[in-house]
């Protein structure tokens, strides 16, 4: 077929063709121009984008790239081995290779390397070696120490003095230890204590240069646990030995709850008393106008009681009332009272009043329509 014979194409173009003979076979090579239709690099023939071997690059030379599968998992593409297949690449954008079958690399390069491995290997065995040295030598200076501290069965020297590793001396501190023990085996008690026994025998007591001083013939007696120095109302004798206490002129520094004290007094030998600490409980304005029975001040806890030091109540209605104190609701009414109208009363108690453990004080009015007001001042104090 002739050179360059036109094709039309459906729209009328015409493409320029070539003959091409490849191993006695004769084909028409269409000759086109390949145009990238939204770029701007234009027209180009297949020889335009065609580059030479060893050709320098030059910057802006047009081609056409080469393109790959995602195949995260490397599988092949083609149907039997010899076929066309495309390259494949990872998730990452990384070609697959097989590298397990590919042959290392000849050259001077890898021939140095490989001496400089041969090397390295040839230095590890060296320092193994000096390892295994090393450990021998290490296995004789712990056998050193074992006999430096004594790690070792030895004999006992002959004498305190004899020369003997160390072993050998702690054994014969041992032995001498035993001897000493076996000196004395009575003089030890069952408690492993010693004993001073005279067997009727005076034993010397040396006094001290003089600061000893032994009476009742040189014997101690011994004062009965029960006995003083004198009984009780017994006239004062002798010397005896007066119990005191610790004068202050300003108040000491309390201690803890629980603590040791000392008695207290002023310097005229006047002891202290502390006032008790009164709490004032009142009506606070709230009266009583019917006949019921009202908490005063309610009941401490479990170990403890109310001592009670003044009550106070004013009837200011026109009705007169009994009114009664009593230990807990229902209780015995205790201390009485009869406010006519308009009428108060306060009552000091002789001493103080001690209620039952872990009972409430209660004010009973006898009377609906009157009009009590109360207050009382009391303490909780431990049974």
């Amino acid at each position: 077929m002739a050179d360059n014979t036109n094709f039309t194409p459906g729209t009328g173009g015409k493409f320029a063709s070539d003959e091409v003979t490849y191993s006695g076979d004769t084909a028409v090579v269409g000759i086109g121009r390949l145009v990238h239709v939204s770029g701007t690099e234009g027209a180009k023939t297949v020889t335009e984008l065609v580059r030479l071997e060893d050709a320098a690059h030059t910057s802006g030379d047009p081609g056409i790239p080469m393109l790959g599968v995602r195949q995260d998992t490397a599988t092949s593409l083609a149907g039997t081995d010899g076929d066309y297949t495309m390259p494949i690449f990872d998730a990452s954008g990384r070609q697959h290779v097989n590298v397990g079958t590919s042959a290392l690399p000849s050259g001077a390069s890898t021939s140095a390397n490989q001496t400089t491995i041969i090397g390295h290997v040839d230095g590890i065995e060296t320092s193994l070696t000096s390892v295994v040295t090393n450990t021998s030598d290490t296995a004789s200076g712990i056998s050193d120490v074992n006999t430096n501290l004594g790690i070792l069965t030895e004999t006992a020297p002959g004498t305190d003095t004899a020369s003997s590793g160390l072993n050998g001396r702690l054994q014969r501190i041992a032995q001498r230890l035993t001897s000493l023990i076996a000196l004395f085996p009575t003089a030890l008690g069952a408690g492993g204590g010693l004993k001073v026994d005279g067997s009727g025998t005076a034993l010397p007591v040396s006094d001290g240069s003089g600061s000893l001083t032994v009476d009742n013939n040189g014997t101690f007696a011994v004062q009965a646990a029960s006995a003083g120095v004198a009984a009780h109302d017994a006239a004062v004798s002798g010397n005896p030995v007066l119990q005191g206490i610790e004068a202050h002129t300003v108040r000491p520094t309390a201690v803890a709850d629980g603590d040791v004290v000392r008695l207290g007094g002023d310097v005229y030998s006047r002891m202290f008393a502390i006032k008790p600490r009164v709490t004032t409980t009142s009506s606070n304005g709230t009266a009583i106008t019917t006949n019921t029975n009202t908490t005063a001040v309610a009941a401490p806890s479990a170990g403890s009681h109310l001592r009670v030091y003044r009550v106070f109540a004013q009837n200011s209605s026109a009705t007169g009332t009994w009114v009664y104190w009593t230990e807990g609701s229902g209780g015995t009414k205790v201390v009485p009272m009869y406010l006519a109208q308009n009428q108060a009363m306060t009552m000091n108690l002789e001493g103080t009043w001690e209620l039952a453990t872990a009972t409430a004080l209660v004010v009973n009015t006898a009377t609906t329509g009157a009009n009590v007001e109360w207050m009382v001042q009391h303490e909780t104090v431990i049974d």
